[in-house]
């Protein structure tokens, strides 16, 4: 009965809210001006960000072609952040999607991962030194006896 009462109070409440919050429909003929943003406030708004490289430390040194696309492969939006124009993207794309990422000095050269060298590098450091403790906790436990 409480809980019926309490809500019933507010209704008066809500009567007076409702109308302030409707609003009346705009012309249509100027929708698609207030719509959509000119070019350059949009260009504002949005900007490319950087893609996730694996320890690369791409905010520091920047993409060259050599390194992004011959030695690895390589996205379209890669290729546009290092040519910087859609026509020269182009052009290049439509040679490097027929010939892939091979360069003719080390078409057979194999690479050395060097992002799984440094994390079990890390890894077995780590273990050392977890290893190095429990072994020096159980040699002064032992020593005290």
């Amino acid at each position: 009965m409480f809980p019926l009462l309490i809500v019933l109070s507010q209704l008066p409440r809500l009567t007076l809210a409702v109308p302030h919050c409707i609003r009346s429909l705009k012309d249509s003929e100027h929708a698609p001006e207030e719509v959509f943003a000119s070019k350059e406030a949009a260009n504002i708004f949005m900007h490319r960000r950087l893609l996730n490289n694996r320890f690369d430390l791409e905010l520091f040194t920047p993409g060259d072609l050599e390194r992004e696309c011959y030695e690895e492969f390589c996205s379209y939006e890669e290729a546009r952040e290092i040519l910087g124009d859609d026509e020269n993207t182009i052009k290049f794309w439509q040679t490097y999607s027929i010939k892939g990422p091979t360069t003719g000095s080390d078409v057979n050269k194999e690479k050395i991962d060097v992002m799984s060298l440094l994390t079990g590098l890390i890894v077995a450091g780590v273990f050392l030194v977890i290893f190095g403790l429990v072994g020096y906790y159980v040699c002064l436990t032992k020593c005290k006896r």
